[in-house]
This record gives C-alpha cells, sequence and structure tokens, in this order.
C-alpha cells in the first residue's frame, strides 16, 4: 500500500487538506497527517486528522516516520512550514509532492518561490487559477496544475441551503446576540495589517446611508498577534459606528456560519469573500490603493518585472464580489447593496464559477491516486 503525508499549518492550509485526506482514505489510501504551527491546537479533536503527530520541523519528521513516503500532500501556509521544508527532503526518495491551495496565488512568489521547495503538481480553484500558477514560476508546465476546485469548499456543501430564507441558524444568531429580527447583517471580516483603517471607511459610510444594519465583526485570529497596532483603531472606529447594532458577542457562531447568515460580507481581500460567493452572499471588496490594495499586493507579491502577481484580487476579477477604490465609491456600492434585493450580475458569476456540489476534495484524491499508479 502506498504511504502518504498530509501535512497541514495554517487555518486555511488546514482546512484545505483534512478534506483531501478523507477523500483520499476513503479511496483506500494510508494516510499520516502532521500538523505543525497552529494547526497542532486546531486538529486534537478533529476526526479527519485521527493519529495526526505533532512537529516543529521536518527533520523531526524523518527521525519519527522513517522512510519517506511516496507521496506527499502539503498545504500552501505563509512562512513555509513543515511541508515546504518537507519538500528537498523527500525530493530525492522518489516522493511526489501535491501542494494544495486554500487561495488563489498563495505564498507562490514568498515562503514557496525557491525552486528547491516547489511542488511537482499543484491543486488550484479554476483557470484563472491556473494562470497564476504559470505567470508566477514560468517554468512550471500547465500540466502539472490541477483545476480541482478549492477543497476548503466543500464544507459549504453540507451548510449552504439554497432556498433557506429563515433558517434555524438566522434565528439563532438574532435570539442569541439580540438582533431585532429583519434587520440587515453586514459582516465585516477582519484581516491583519490596514485592518484599523478599513473599518473606520466601512463605519463611516455606513452612518452616511443611515440605513440601520446589524454590523458583525470578526476579527482575523493572528492580528493581535501580527499586527497589534490595529487594535486600537478598529475598537475606535466601532465605538463610532451610530446606525444600528454591533454584535460583539457572536462567538458561539463560526466565521461559515456568520457567512451563511449575512446580507453582505465585506473585507479586504480575504477568503470570506469566495466563501460569501460560494454561499451566494452580497460581497464587497474594500480596497483603497494604500490599504486593502497594497496588502493584497504584498500578500500575493510581484514578479521580477516588479508587476504585480495578481493585479486584481480574482473573486473581483470574476463579478463574483463588488469593489471600492475610495470613501464615495464605498458609501455608493455599499448603499445599492442594502437597498436593492440580489444583485443578479454577482449571482450568476458565483453560480459559474464556484460549484457547492462538495466534491473538489475527491477530485484532487482521484489526481493524486492517479499519480500513485504511475509511481
Amino acid at each position: 500500500m502506498a504511504k502518504i503525508w498530509a501535512v497541514v499549518k495554517d487555518t486555511g492550509g488546514t482546512k484545505a487538506v483534512l478534506p483531501v485526506v478523507v477523500a483520499l482514505r476513503a479511496l483506500g489510501h494510508e494516510v499520516q497527517v502532521i500538523a505543525n504551527g497552529i494547526s497542532v491546537t486546531q486538529v486534537g479533536d478533529d476526526q479527519r486528522a485521527a493519529g495526526f503527530i505533532s512537529v516543529t520541523t521536518a527533520g523531526e519528521v524523518l527521525e519519527r516516520l522513517g522512510a519517506p513516503p511516496h507521496m506527499l500532500v502539503t498545504s500552501m501556509c505563509s512562512e513555509g512550514g513543515v511541508g515546504r521544508d518537507l519538500v528537498p527532503l523527500v525530493r530525492p526518495h522518489n516522493t511526489k509532492v501535491v501542494a494544495v491551495q486554500d487561495f488563489y496565488g498563495a505564498e507562490m512568489l514568498r515562503a514557496w518561490a525557491a525552486l528547491e521547495h516547489r511542488p511537482d503538481y499543484i491543486c488550484v480553484n479554476d483557470s484563472v487559477g491556473a494562470e497564476i500558477v504559470v505567470r508566477a514560476w514560468s517554468d512550471f508546465t500547465p500540466e502539472r496544475v490541477w483545476i480541482t476546485g478549492f477543497p476548503a469548499l466543500d464544507r459549504y456543501a453540507a451548510l449552504y441551503k439554497p432556498n433557506a430564507t429563515n433558517t434555524l441558524m438566522d434565528e439563532a444568531l438574532e435570539q442569541s446576540c439580540g438582533i431585532p429580527p429583519g434587520t440587515t447583517r453586514v459582516l465585516f471580516c477582519g484581516e491583519k495589517e490596514h485592518t484599523g483603517h478599513t473599518m473606520a471607511e466601512l463605519v463611516a459610510a455606513l452612518n452616511e446611508i443611515g440605513h440601520p444594519v446589524a454590523l458583525i465583526p470578526r476579527m482575523h485570529p493572528a492580528m493581535t498577534r501580527v499586527a497589534p497596532q490595529e487594535v486600537e483603531p478598529t475598537e475606535t472606529a466601532l465605538r463610532g459606528f451610530n446606525s444600528g447594532y454591533i454584535v460583539h458577542n457572536s462567538e458561539r457562531f463560526t466565521t461559515d456560519e456568520l457567512i451563511l447568515t449575512a446580507e453582505v460580507v465585506v473585507s479586504m481581500s480575504s477568503t470570506s469573500l469566495m466563501e460569501a460567493a460560494v454561499c451566494r452572499r452580497k460581497a464587497l471588496a474594500i480596497l483603497y490603493p494604500d490599504h486593502g490594495a497594497r496588502r493584497f499586493q504584498e500578500v500575493t507579491g510581484f514578479l521580477p518585472s516588479d508587476k504585480p502577481l495578481i493585479p486584481e484580487v480574482p473573486v473581483v476579477e470574476l463579478g463574483c464580489c463588488a469593489k471600492a477604490t475610495n470613501r464615495e465609491e464605498l458609501t455608493a456600492v455599499m448603499r445599492r447593496l442594502l437597498r436593492d434585493g440580489p444583485d443578479a450580475d454577482m449571482l450568476a458569476a458565483q453560480k459559474y464559477h464556484f460549484k457547492v456540489d462538495g466534491l473538489n476534495a475527491h477530485h484532487a484524491a482521484q489526481r493524486i491516486t492517479a499519480l500513485l499508479k504511475q509511481c
């Protein structure tokens, strides 16, 4: 039986790889999950990671597990981590390496840029993601890019109810958080840098519009650690909100659940906007040139020509999400999203580009299985 190692590190990478682990096991493969970074605290009670080991270095993996596997499946997390560092150690043993993205262009020009760290194959969401890979790694041939859909999005297949207008989750949120029934819910998903400025701009726009909303702030779990300077301006901005209700006590609900219950999901460029598209929610990217847009380009990186790898946030480019680049645009777009019913063009684009069939991980597992047969 082929031996497979699956490595997870950050939250997004864990959400991407564990569904593939389940799909591989369903096909009869034996998979050893290896956790490092924040994932160590996230997989403890997760049956999908049953039997996982916790490590801090790639060398420790080899010491504990012995000979390298036939296949290494890894997330592409920030700062690389054990998954990236294992690549040059296992490659001399003819181990094939498959990387699973959870976001377009993730870390390709940063932590995973060096040739020695690049996978043999990579799973992406769609043709846009495939084009980004080839643009970032010019020597990476198109046949090594597998369009499988993002496995991290499969979880919404069980949650998303396209015809539900007043679900039990909606009622639970209203009752638990004291939101008057029928109040429009706006979910703000923060990131790290520039969150304070972006929150302040959103609050100013909502105050000017004057349409009462339930504003649900959901901060990035790493913001206080990585960008502590954003905490005070974010809290100051929230104290200035005067157009409805701020939901401070939403901790009992996951971000997935909040996206499903929101009418509008707002962020800079986080995966929450892509998840809003999967859930057919109205989405808005706040991308001021010196703030949200700059952060996105810093995270995704620049080509040797100094041009950004991804000039536009993909969900915006695909028409699945609205965009605002200044206060005037933000106020106008938000007013339209709050006032009007479903955005027909946005909804059509979301349905076309993001399927909700729960089969992305299965597609990845099938490709991995076929590759194993060639080894």
